[in-house]
């Protein structure tokens, strides 16, 4: 061995004289550093690493786990430098790592917050059960990377649910090779893994309400009493999600308006929704404000039974079951091979969608948009636009149909009569010359004294000498046209 080491010679690089050796690594050589002016720790390190390096070299012939070996050989190097155990994480305190360093973890809702533990739970438990196991971060290379990205859409999930995954795992391994540089930085970046396309078909949400639909299912809702109809209505006519309605309080009416952090975003972005308060929704509001009590909720027996434990579902229910009597089978889109189970695309939230359709088919832009409707998500706003463009299309057809419908405009076209241009021929100058001055001839053809000169220069005509020719009046000049053969 030590016959390889001296092999090796030590450079001296950089301001700071740092000793640095190089070798033929798959036919290229590296470079490599000591990080130490000290020649004799530099020869310690090199032997250490030669030696490691040998050492798995054996080692491969016999084990192909060519990733644990590299991890075990970087701890024998580095307890040997440094009389230290390598810091290593093990891919199941993963997401406990990553959540100490987070500032504003507490801050995500209590359902994001265990969405993202499973996340790390299912990668966790997929590293245990391959073969190889995969145990510490380190060990996570690309190529591992992809094999479970692979296994992850084969188990069917949705394109959106996929990249929840995947981003969510690259946060994690971003987050460690910060600290802790890893050999394989970042293995489920973007350029290694890609995310899942998401199409208009690929994920299933809300739709929005027909108006024959709406009317319907506001009279089904009016079926269950005053309670649920006003539930309805409020909700249509301010695109707020159930909870937003069913817990609405009279402090949030504003005098046209009502002024509304929705709960949905109440912890992130704290967005306030102002939205305008209409004739119908005025009618409601004006028959319950007759009425009430010293009760903070519009709608109070709503409010009561949603906030009830017992009964904490029982409005979410009572709203689907009306919905469901109207749109039928309609509600549910089946499942699919990227969606596990059936999907209700007609619900309460069926409102909000319906009143974002209503603000786009009225042509309201994006900014007052999400003004009313408190949006902070840059893929609400994309999908707002895409409604504008679907409304004026829309506009544009309906506009077409009405100028076909107009009898007015459904006139006939008379055929254009083609008019034959009068312009002068050296035939006709030639005759001309002789008799009339060139601004009389101009006169007979409609052009100036100068127009004239470049024709017969074009003609190759030249005068003799400068005549004068009395003025020709109209009959005169009428006949002389004739003549010429023009037929205006």
């Amino acid at each position: 061995m030590a016959q390889k080491t001296k092999k090796l010679k030590l450079f001296r690089r950089g301001k700071k004289r740092i000793l640095y050796f190089k070798f033929r690594t798959s036919g290229k050589v590296q470079w490599h550093s000591t990080g130490t002016d000290d020649e004799k720790m530099a020869r310690k390190i090199v032997e250490t690493v030669m030696t490691s390096r040998d050492d798995a070299h054996v080692l491969y012939k016999r084990d192909k786990q060519a990733v644990k070996i590299a991890s075990g050989m970087s701890d024998t190097i580095v307890k040997e430098l440094t009389g230290k155990d390598a810091d290593r994480i093990r891919i199941e305190d993963l997401h406990k790592e990553w959540k100490a360093l987070q500032t504003n973890h507490d801050e995500l809702s209590e359902g994001t917050q265990a969405f993202l533990e499973t996340i790390h739970e299912r990668f966790s438990e997929w590293c245990k059960n391959h073969d190889p196991k995969y145990e510490y971060i380190d060990e996570v290379s690309n190529k591992v990377a992809k094999m479970y990205a692979g296994h992850l859409w084969g188990e069917c999930i949705t394109p959106k649910t996929n990249n929840d995954h995947i981003k969510h795992l690259s946060r994690l391994f971003d987050t460690m090779d910060a600290l802790y540089h890893l050999p394989n930085r970042n293995p489920f970046n973007r350029r290694n893994v890609p995310r899942q396309k998401t199409t208009a078909g690929s994920t299933a949400s809300h739709k929005a309400f027909e108006p024959a639909e709406l009317e319907a299912v506001i009279s089904r809702a009016a079926q269950d009493g005053r309670d649920m109809r006003d539930l309805f209505v409020i909700g249509a006519n301010t695109g707020l999600r159930l909870k937003d309605v069913a817990l609405l309080k009279w402090e949030k009416m504003k005098g046209d308006f009502i002024k509304v952090v929705p709960y949905k975003t109440e912890k992130s972005t704290g967005k306030l929704a102002i939205i305008p308060i209409s004739s119908s929704l005025k009618t409601i509001l004006d028959e319950r404000k007759a009425e009430k009590t010293d009760d903070e909720y519009v709608l109070p027996a709503i409010a009561q039974q949603y906030l009830s434990k017992k009964n904490s579902c029982a409005v979410d229910k009572r709203t689907q079951a009306v919905v469901e009597a109207v749109m039928k089978d309609k509600t549910t889109v089946k499942a699919g091979k990227h969606r596990k189970r059936n999907t209700c695309v007609y619900g309460f939230h069926s409102l909000r969608a319906t009143f974002m359709s209503l603000l786009a088919s009225k042509d309201v832009s994006t900014r007052d948009a999400m003004r009313i409707m408190a949006w902070e998500s840059p893929e609400m706003i994309r999908v707002y636009e895409q409604e504008l463009e679907k409304a004026r299309g829309d506009a544009d057809e309906r506009a077409r149909k009405l100028i076909d419908s107009l009898d007015e405009l459904k006139m006939d076209i008379p055929e254009v009569t083609e008019k034959i241009e009068f312009k002068p021929t050296k035939e006709a100058l030639e005759g001309l010359m002789p008799k009339y001055s060139n601004e009389t001839i101009g006169k007979i053809y409609d052009m100036s004294g100068v127009a004239v000169k470049k024709w017969m220069r074009k003609f190759g005509l030249e005068r003799a000498k400068r005549i004068e020719s009395a003025d020709v009046t109209g009959t005169q000049l009428a006949e002389i046209r004739r003549t010429l053969g023009w037929q205006g």
